[in-house]
């Protein structure tokens, strides 16, 4: 019987982590409506038309948080693959990205599943708590640091080589 050694597993991991990851996020991204007109949320109605009785919303959201691993996995071998003058801006980037990943699985986490769980609501109740939604939408209290998810893309600016 063969020994598998940490090294061909963390090599492994890469290799499923830097094909699977991308194949999750765009599955996640094309199951938003209308993904193409790009529209910001200004109010809690827009957010409600987006959510409300849409199950494949849910689950693309629920994609891309499951996603959050792979893409971890996938920083973490990159940074391990840089050479020379690109290792110490790689593990700059890489530390950034992974956070970025997190922050990306925080907001999936909070906003979608929550969002999956009042859709469960009956109309009539679900009705009073359309208001409530504004602050969601506001990114209002600590969700301001959903917006950390950017710092991926950051990480990724980062870690290109100066030359």
């Amino acid at each position: 019987m063969q020994t598998i050694t940490i090294d061909t597993l963390k090599n492994q991991g890469f290799a499923i982590s830097i094909i699977v990851f991308p194949v999750m996020l765009l599955a996640g991204f094309l199951m938003h409506q209308n993904l193409l007109l790009m529209e910001p949320l200004q109010t809690a109605q827009q957010l409600v038309v987006r959510f409300r009785n849409n199950p494949i919303y849910h689950v693309g959201h629920l994609i891309v948080m499951l996603s959050v691993p792979f893409i971890i996995i996938a920083m973490i071998g990159i940074m391990n693959l840089l050479q020379e003058k690109g290792r110490v801006w790689g593990f700059w980037g890489g530390i950034i990205s992974v956070f970025g990943a997190f922050i990306l699985a925080v907001d999936k986490g909070a906003l979608s599943l929550v969002m999956s769980a009042f859709d469960t609501l009956p109309d009539h109740q679900f009705a009073g708590l359309i208001p409530y939604l504004q602050v969601i939408v506001d990114k209002a209290g600590f969700l301001f640091l959903s917006c950390g998810c950017y710092l991926c893309y950051l990480s990724v600016q980062l870690s290109r080589p100066l030359d």
